[in-house]
């Protein structure tokens, strides 16, 4: 049996089907008998290559016909079969790549903690140290005692009651909810899990004083300015400061301030607790006051009150901070919390204002409250160490995708090839790896300085490696967003390879040109409105108070996020300037949203559509009437995949079929093609079809139903007039020129843009203009052999194109 089948087989490959001029395979064989199965091939393009599970196969009897006598494209089958290695590389890149980037936002995630970080951040801000409500009301040097010292009544929105409450109280508890006294292992816990760590910090920053210029100086002679007062001692080579420096003492006898006979009078109490409080203190930058949690509730209260009678805060205050740090055992880490005041040149505190936009809450140099929980143990859990495995591993291959660019950069320079090299995405993935780089350096940086300076509690002083850490981190968090931003715009890279994937890849390369001419005309608009929102009703609205505010408000509000309507939601803006508000409003809706955005949809809308359209044609070129999808390209995966585990893949693999077809390739020669004489058939051909489609227009046209009603068809050009036939006439109807000779020259060029002419003969309807000027019988038999002769040149034309 083997023997027969393998002689089937044979003759069956040596009866090679016939083809025509036009490449199509004819119906007869080297027998010279048209067989069933050559007649079936017959519809098969030239084009079209065998695969297994195709429609060959249902042509001819589906999987259980004869498949050993299909003919073969020989070109695109090579070309198909070297095309997937080139998508599984894609797909394997961008597989790797998404790993990638999903490790350094899990290495992220799990290093920061966000969601206990949330909760402790929540505690903080909005229970502890109620940020909307009392800290919303700090306006004046005496608010920010109240602050500290008296509870907030939320209901008439103003400090009320004696000392002993605010948020102090809340620090320092005395009393648990039922009134039992809280002892002194309980003391310094807050909301009943956070712990606090040593004690309060409250750090004042002074300004100096400069002479007032101007012609009213004698009147306003001193000015306050927003240049610190500091008296920074030098330092050993290993960080400690020199504090016996002659400078030093001169530039700190200088910053010291306040009643200094009643301060340093040792009488008095307030060279005991408050006199360093009235000097620069080179440690924490400020002048600074520390709240002891040993010396208890009482103490400190005492402590805040006499810097409220000895007028601490004054002309020269120019911000005031509070700092704290507590631990909490339950998520492992330690949290610090700095809220800042800054007192502007007007005379009031920058306000928190919790009902304004996101403009305004975000306002430089306003009330502002940090908070940041740290991990001063980092590596303690086995889950830590899975994570430092993880850090570790996210290093190797940072370094190894580095030194791999590094490598492709310095070949590039060395042979030469630079500028072919050097392309947007090399600029992307070299700001990525130094992204990296520096998020691998401060994560390091941050070990060491954990490491370099444990955390001893209890402790009576105010740890200043909380803060340091927490400022290392934020930086970190910058470097990261950076990073996280341009590993989105890589993954385009990755999409290139895929015929769907690339259509927004294509998209933007296509509207790049339009959209920078259209980011310079948004931009004039945009800043110029921004400008003149800014001056018009930056002094009296604080979300145009600022060039960058304005900017920002005028941004939000293409989204909705801000309503400039002065009539609708926002009455700042007419109340201000009523004529101006309206104007402002009206004529910057029209521009940006309507026009500008509309145009920016359209540029976008255009390209894509081009980008579908090139992706169509090159889909054509290959064969296929669309783009191939992902979800083909994972089916091709499938069917590749479940021929690999056929128990004759080894003998007939596609590697085999390739080299098999590269051979043949080889020995075959190409088709003989005449380029010059398809292409003078080609023009010939669209000659004819152009006065074709010409003849079929006018024929339409002549054929169509009431055209005895339509005064503008093609029919009535037949029912024409001549300017001597008019010249006949006018006389009878202008009884002025009765007894005149007509000048027909002179009437043609009076009337010639009035009458209407009738088309030449060749423009109308070729060489059978003459039809409707035959008698009718004659024009019925010179019309029936038009369409005769029309009918068989379609059916040439047809036959010709392969129609």
């Amino acid at each position: 049996m083997p023997v027969a089948r393998g002689g089937a087989i044979k003759a069956k490959l040596n009866t090679r089907p016939k083809m025509d001029e036009n490449g199509q395979i004819t119906s007869g064989g080297s027998s010279g008998a048209a067989t069933p199965t050559n007649r079936a091939y017959t519809s098969v393009p030239q084009a079209s290559s065998i695969r297994p599970g195709t429609a060959g196969d249902a042509e001819n009897g589906g999987i259980g016909g004869d498949k050993s006598a299909k003919v073969i494209n020989i070109k695109r089958t090579i070309a198909d079969i070297e095309r997937w290695p080139g998508i599984m590389k894609g797909y394997l890149n961008l597989t790797s790549y998404t790993v990638f980037f999903l490790l350094f936002v899990f290495l992220i995630m799990e290093q920061l903690d966000v969601p206990n970080t949330s909760k402790i951040d929540g505690m903080v801000r909005h229970n502890l140290l109620d940020q909307d409500g009392a800290l919303s009301n700090v306006l004046d040097h005496g608010s920010v005692f109240d602050y500290l010292l008296k509870d907030f009544d939320s209901d008439t929105g103003s400090f009320d009651g004696d000392d002993g409450g605010g948020i102090l109280g809340n620090l320092f508890q005395q009393e648990w909810y039922n009134g039992n006294p809280i002892t002194s292992d309980e003391r310094g816990f807050l909301f009943q899990y956070n712990l606090l760590i040593g004690g309060i910090l409250i750090v004042q920053e002074r300004g100096l004083q400069e002479p007032c210029e101007g012609m009213y100086h004698l009147f306003y002679p001193t000015c306050f300015t927003e240049k610190r007062v500091t008296a920074d001692p030098p330092t050993t080579s290993n960080g400690t400061f020199i504090l016996d420096d002659p400078e030093y003492l001169r530039q700190l006898e200088a910053t010291k301030f306040g009643k200094r006979t009643q301060l340093e009078d040792p009488l008095e109490r307030y060279a005991a607790t408050i006199l360093e409080s009235f000097q620069y203190d080179p440690v924490y930058q400020g002048f600074s006051t520390f709240l002891s949690l040993a010396e208890g509730t009482d103490k400190n209260m005492r402590k805040v009150q006499d810097l409220r009678d000895m007028k601490w805060l004054d002309k020269d205050t120019r911000s005031v901070s509070i700092r704290f740090t507590f631990y909490n055992g339950n998520f492992g880490k330690f949290a610090y919390a700095k809220i800042t005041m800054t007192l502007d040149q007007a005379g009031m505190y920058r306000l928190f204002d919790p009902e304004s936009g996101a403009v305004t809450m975000k306002s430089n140099g306003g009330t502002q409250v940090d908070i940041g929980a740290l991990n001063m143990e980092p590596y303690l859990t086995s889950a830590d160490f899975t994570r430092l495995a993880f850090e570790v591993i996210f290093m190797v291959w940072v370094f190894w995708l580095t030194g791999s660019y590094v490598r492709e950069l310095i070949t590039a320079i060395v042979k030469m090839r630079f500028r072919k090299w050097f392309n947007h995405w090399a600029v992307l993935d070299g700001a990525n790896y130094c992204c990296f780089i520096a998020f691998i350096i401060l994560r390091a940086n941050i070990i060491k300085k954990i490491l370099d300076n444990p955390v001893v509690v209890p402790t009576n002083e105010y740890k200043t490696i909380f803060q340091e850490v927490d400022d290392m981190t934020r930086q970190q968090l910058t470097w990261n967003f950076f990073s996280i931003l341009l590993c989105i715009f890589r993954f385009f890279k990755y999409y290139e390879f895929q015929p769907r994937l690339q259509i927004v890849n294509k998209t933007m390369g296509a509207s790049m040109v339009h959209l920078y001419h259209f980011c310079v005309i948004f931009f004039v608009i945009y800043v110029g409105f921004a400008f003149a929102g800014h001056l018009n009703f930056g002094s009296s609205v604080r979300d145009f108070s600022t060039l960058g505010h304005s900017m920002q408000v005028m941004w939000e509000s293409l989204f909705g996020n801000y309503d400039l309507g002065p009539s609708i939601g926002n009455g700042n803006l007419s109340y201000i300037n009523p004529a101006m508000g309206v104007i402002f409003f009206i004529s910057w809706i029209f521009l940006a949203p309507m026009v500008l955005m509309n145009v920016f949809i359209a540029i976008l809308m255009d390209s894509y559509a081009s980008a579908k359209d090139e992706g169509r044609e090159n889909a054509v070129k290959a064969g296929k009437e669309e783009p191939d999808a992902v979800s083909d390209d994972i089916m091709q995966f499938i069917t590749y995949s479940a021929k690999a585990f056929q128990s004759r893949h080894w003998k007939y693999s596609d590697t085999v079929l390739l080299h098999a077809l590269q051979k043949l390739d080889q020995t075959k020669p190409d088709p003989a093609v005449d380029t010059k004489a398809f292409k003078q058939e080609l023009l010939a051909l669209q000659e004819k079809r152009e006065a074709l489609n010409t003849r079929i227009s006018f024929l339409e046209a002549m054929t169509a139903d009431d055209v005895g009603g339509e005064p503008f068809h093609l029919f009535w050009n037949r029912k024409f007039a001549t300017f001597e036939e008019l010249a006949q006439v006018v006389p009878f109807v202008n009884r002025k020129m009765k007894d005149e000779q007509v000048n027909v020259e002179e009437m043609a060029e009076t009337w010639d843009e009035t009458v209407r002419f009738v088309p030449d003969a060749e423009e109308e309807e070729g060489d059978a203009s003459l039809v409707g000027r035959l008698p009718v019988d004659q024009q019925v038999e010179k019309l029936k052999a038009y369409l005769a002769l029309l009918g068989k040149q379609n059916q040439e034309m047809k036959a010709k194109l392969g129609m």
